[in-house]
């Protein structure tokens, strides 16, 4: 009996909690584990990428006119990882104009970028409540990078480099789902898992890197 009645009156507070004054104006801090991979589209060769994780962190703005709208934007750092391998490429040190023979090269890349990103989301939550869908762009600033290549070439000389790609601007598009808890008047907890996809990447040609990640955040009402 004692255990029930601890346990409605958990529920009752975050009833409570959820039935709290709305606050228009939400400031907060985010972090998001997430996988990093590569949507290929090279005709030439054989193409394939291998997924890793890396992450997002922040601080988050949050206007709320009412209870089912948020427009929402911050600035995060994020940081890129991915593995993208590129076989049946042909170099002149594969063709051997005596015999004719063509031999195939490889090429292996190992990437990992910062990027700076300041998003512009819409959020609706149906009939006010704490399930809410969003989507929206961001604008990113791809810090500069060295990515680490290996070339295999075909006839058996192997040569590494470090070619350094600078600083550009991509453009991104993402949607989530998500829960929002209110732990009081003021302080309110969100849960998002999301879906983002960049229009360029300036690193491997004809991809286009997308993210899938687990958002969590703290925001501050006023």
């Amino acid at each position: 009996m004692k255990s029930l009645l601890t346990l409605w009156l958990f529920i009752s507070s975050l009833s409570f909690a959820q039935e709290s004054t709305q606050r228009k104006l939400y400031i907060g801090l985010n972090v998001s584990p997430e996988i990093n991979g590569l949507l290929l589209g090279n005709s030439v060769g054989t193409e394939s990428s291998t997924p890793q994780i890396g992450y997002s962190s922040g601080i988050n703005f949050a206007f709320r006119p009412n209870k089912m709208i948020s427009l929402r934007s911050g600035i995060n750092f994020s940081q890129k990882r991915y593995q993208h391998l590129h076989e049946g490429l042909i170099f002149n040190s594969d063709i051997d104009p005596t015999s004719s023979f063509i031999n195939t090269s490889t090429v292996e890349t190992e990437v990992s970028y910062g990027l700076l990103q300041v998003p512009f989301i819409f959020q609706f939550n149906p009939q006010g409540s704490p399930f809410f869908v969003s989507a929206g762009l961001a604008y990113n600033y791809q810090l500069e990078s060295s990515p680490y290549r290996v070339f295999h070439y075909g006839d058996g000389t192997v040569q590494v480099s470090a070619p350094v790609f600078k600083e550009a601007s991509n453009i991104s598009a993402s949607m989530s789902i998500g829960y929002e808890l209110n732990l009081n008047d003021r302080l309110q907890f969100a849960f998002e898992p999301y879906f983002q996809y960049y229009f360029v990447d300036h690193i491997i040609s004809l991809s286009n890197l997308y993210n899938i990640g687990i958002r969590t955040s703290f925001n501050l009402g006023f």
